[in-house]
């Protein structure tokens, strides 16, 4: 896998990328995340540790792990769910840690993807894009 950032003109860069090759060992999935801070680097850098560890403890996550087979479509709603309760859980942990830290406004727009041999599952918050 390779990354690249262009700061562009900016005096500092917000942006801040998670890679997952293998989530887990009875699934062949992979995580890719990029994450875009508006008003500074807290969330983005915050969230880029937050998310995976939220996914992985999803309720549709543990169930999709479990043990049990899924068809394409089974899975694809399992990864969709999966995603939607990490951001869920993520965004919670952001707003204690912003609070925590006496950060009135911390924020980021991101874009996820969830890929395994059966499907992809894209998740995206704010104007981050997939092209």
């Amino acid at each position: 896998f390779a990354m690249h950032q262009d700061i562009g003109g900016r005096k500092s860069q917000e942006d801040r990328m998670t890679v997952v090759p293998c989530l887990h060992s009875g699934l062949a999935a992979s995580f890719f995340g990029i994450f875009d801070g508006t008003v500074g680097d807290f969330c983005s850098d915050s969230v880029k540790d937050l998310i995976v560890p939220a996914l992985l403890e999803a309720p549709a996550w543990k169930e999709l792990v479990g043990g049990k087979a899924f068809g394409q479509a089974e899975q694809a709603k399992l990864l969709s769910s999966a995603l939607r309760q990490a951001y869920v859980a993520a965004d919670d942990e952001v707003v204690r840690l912003a609070a925590d830290a006496g950060e009135d406004y911390a924020t980021s727009t991101s874009v996820t993807v969830v890929m395994t041999d059966e499907c992809v599952a894209a998740a995206w918050l704010g104007d981050s894009r997939i092209c």
